[in-house]
């Protein structure tokens, strides 16, 4: 009976193989009339990756298919074996076969390695997903039926088992969610791909109780009602699937890692904790709570007593007015309708600025929100945005000439950013095109043309050159994080910006050279501390810079939190040594950021904060 196994799942495995060659020609074909023309390698990983699963699911469905149609079932359970070795000579030659497939498959990326980003799935979920649907395949063998309509029937099954474990994780995450979430939050969860693989775990252990169901119920297999199986099957079914549910929960609760949560140190040494749902204020004596509230990371404000900040939920996007001392909150704004404010908000002097705008293709709209009288005024900046438009107009700086206030937007992408002013009568002004992010300073517009940067003021007619200043490197400069927010934070005596190889490196804060750049002589010089260092540069309030020493761990991809420097007129001055910790914006367990008054670290999820020049010891009793 076993090599009649063999020899049958030997010629079915043939003929699948056959038909991925031949279905990989024949797509190809189609590609041709569609004239396009990619390669046949190319089109054969997902073809194979698609034909095996439809090839996992046969060979376990078949497991008695040709026993059933031709009436032989009740001579097989004559044959002298057990049960169980009758599922063995059924089971392994079909198991071994959807391996050595699967060998193949692995044999075949490793040889040719070409096309690889044409896979429909990454190596690890294809093995899952072929050796689930084999053995809900086999669980579902003999129910009576017609092929197809087992075929259907497994299928079935296996998309709400797969439902079962695709949101398994998102459910216990939200556990560790400290407010309620709805359906839409669930839903609209991360893809497979960001899912732990700890989680697939609960996967397999579902599939225990399809498999010892399974075995369970053949044992008293009888060819009579096909109602006496189903119930043997669900006695053992619905227990064990119980229990692995309740295992699965515990174990992806436990390996979940718990949201990620970021900080905001105000001026008065308050620390503000936003996490998913959930705001914290932490007082020195004690610590305040807002629900229901998805504050945007990087929008705060700082008005006096006051703090201002972008709130985006499902239902909405709105800008708060926070009270830190009386834990209070109101909303001065709204986005219209389906419109959302994109991220940040500005403030200056007496004024909270944001830019609105639909989701999809439309226009963009500046928003002046003036904090005493609450009156709005709407300026259309924009109009015709592409979906994807990552850069749209942003907010950079805020002034005023002969009485008259502007606000300074620009948009675009790496080599080449357009620049307009807003005057608040509502007339928008072009001010031309930068190879660099601009940047505003001391009454100053900087921008970058070519290998030299451009120093101007802006005037109610138009804009006035004051100088230009060549660069001595390259021409991949930018100034990143040289300003803030608050727009009105007053002047600064100098400006640090880095180059770097390419457009990229910026991102991974790795600096070919650093140029410094002095605003009372406009001077460009080097920073040979700097150069060849891995790290970032911020400018703190008033006139302030710091560097944040980093290295990068290529195993884990995660940067490595090193130093902390100031710098001061060229000159890097130590400020804190700090034991190595990755500092990856997903991990809930560490954090560091600089703020104008000090910095706050967590580290394996201990938090503290210390103030700045000082390093004296922020402490908050409800803080842990």
């Amino acid at each position: 009976m076993l090599r009649k196994e063999v020899k049958d799942v030997s010629r079915q495995s043939g003929y699948f193989i056959i038909s991925i060659v031949v279905g990989t020609f024949l797509v190809l074909v189609g590609f041709a009339f569609a004239r396009s023309f990619p390669s046949y390698v190319e089109l054969f990983w997902p073809v194979y990756q698609l034909g095996l699963l439809i090839f996992s699911l046969f060979l376990g469905i078949s497991l008695f298919a040709v026993d059933i149609r031709d009436d032989g079932m009740e001579y097989l359970l004559t044959l002298p074996y057990s049960r169980l070795q009758l599922l063995m000579y059924k089971t392994v030659p079909r198991a071994a076969a959807l391996i050595l497939c699967y060998g193949l498959y692995l044999l075949l990326t490793a040889v040719l390695g070409r096309g690889l980003d044409m896979q429909v799935f990454t190596v690890p979920m294809f093995f899952y997903l072929c050796v689930s649907l084999f053995v809900i395949g086999v669980s579902f063998s003999v129910f009576r039926g017609s092929f197809i309509i087992s075929a259907i029937a497994t299928g079935f099954i296996f998309v709400v088992y797969l439902a079962v474990v695709r949101y398994l994780y998102p459910l216990v995450w939200m556990l560790k969610v400290e407010s309620p979430v709805g359906l839409k939050e669930i839903m609209f969860w991360r893809n497979w791909w960001e899912t732990p693989v700890s989680v697939y775990f609960a996967g397999f252990s579902l599939l225990v109780g399809f498999a010892a169901a399974f075995v369970y119920a053949f044992k008293r297999f009888e060819l009579g009602s096909p109602g006496n199986f189903t119930r043997r099957y669900l006695k053992v079914f619905i227990p064990i699937v119980v229990f692995a549910l309740v295992v699965s929960l515990f174990w992806a609760y436990r390996e979940a890692p718990a949201p990620p949560k970021h900080y905001y140190l105000t001026a008065n040494n308050q620390l503000i904790e936003t996490g998913y749902m959930t705001t914290r204020i932490y007082h020195k004596r004690g610590v305040s709570k807002i629900d229901s509230r998805f504050l945007y990371l990087g929008s705060f404000v700082e008005k006096g007593r006051y703090l201002y900040a972008h709130n985006l939920s499902w239902s909405g996007s709105e800008i708060l007015k926070i009270d830190p001392v009386n834990n209070t909150d109101e909303i001065v704004y709204r986005a219209r309708g389906d419109n959302r404010l994109w991220f940040f908000i500005y403030s200056y002097k007496d004024t909270i600025a944001a830019i609105e705008g639909d989701v999809k293709e439309g226009t963009r709209i500046l928003v002046l929100i003036d904090t005493g009288t609450k009156s709005i005024k709407r300026i259309k900046v924009a109009e015709n945005i592409k979906k994807w438009n990552t850069y749209y107009p942003r907010v950079f700086a805020a002034d005023e000439a002969d009485g008259k206030r502007f606000w300074l937007l620009y948009s675009g992408t790496y080599g080449g950013w357009s620049i307009q002013a807003a005057w608040e009568d509502g007339t928008l002004e072009s001010l031309g095109n930068s190879a660099m992010r601009p940047v505003y300073a001391n009454g100053m517009l900087i921008t970058r043309d070519n290998k030299q940067l451009v120093f101007k003021r802006i005037t109610t007619t138009g804009t006035e050159l004051i100088d230009t200043k060549a660069l001595p490197v390259g021409i991949e400069f930018h100034f990143r994080r040289a300003s803030t927010n608050n727009l009105d934070r007053g002047p600064t005596s100098e400006l640090y910006g880095v180059v770097t190889e390419d457009i990229y490196d910026i991102y991974k804060d790795k600096i070919k050279k650093a140029l410094r750049v002095d605003l009372k002589t406009l001077d460009v010089t080097e920073v040979k501390s700097l150069e060849g260092q891995r790290g970032m540069v911020i400018h703190r309030h008033p006139d302030t810079w710091y560097f944040v020493k980093k290295e990068y761990d290529p195993a884990a991809e995660e940067p490595i939190l090193k130093a902390l420097y100031r710098l001061n007129q060229e000159k890097l001055e130590l400020v804190k040594e700090f034991e190595p910790m990755s500092i990856s914006y997903t991990d809930s367990r560490n954090y560091f950021e600089v703020y104008d008054t000090g910095y706050v670290l967590k580290k394996n999820g201990k938090i503290s904060v210390y103030s700045l020049p000082g390093l004296q010891p922020i402490m908050f009793d409800e803080l842990k």
